[in-house]
This record gives structure tokens, C-alpha cells and sequence, in this order.
């Protein structure tokens, strides 16, 4: 996904104390992916399924 910017994903999130620190760090907006959801990135973002956004 080198193409995209102006967003971080975190893939198979679980809400573990290791993600939830790393997240903590992040300055852009962030997409946490749970194992039953995706996202499809076009001109828009479309999140489907189980995903959190951190902004």
C-alpha cells in the first residue's frame, strides 16, 4: 500500500496492550482490522466487517 497515505492500518487487531501502545504513538489516523473485517481503498475508504478507527 505504498500508493496511500494520510492513514496507518494495524491488521489482525485484537486490542492486545502491545497494539493499543503502538497505536498511542501514531499520529495519523488509524485502522485497526479485525480479523473478520477489510477495507477497500479507492478515492474514498470503505471499512466492512469489524474495524476501529483511531484518530
Amino acid at each position: 500500500m505504498g500508493y496511500c497515505s494520510g492513514f496507518d492500518i494495524e491488521v489482525h487487531y485484537t486490542g492486545n496492550k502491545a497494539q493499543k501502545e503502538s497505536i498511542e504513538k501514531k499520529k495519523t489516523v488509524l485502522y485497526g482490522i479485525h480479523d473478520n473485517g477489510g477495507m477497500l481503498v479507492n478515492e474514498t475508504i470503505s471499512c466492512f466487517g469489524n474495524v476501529e478507527i483511531f484518530e
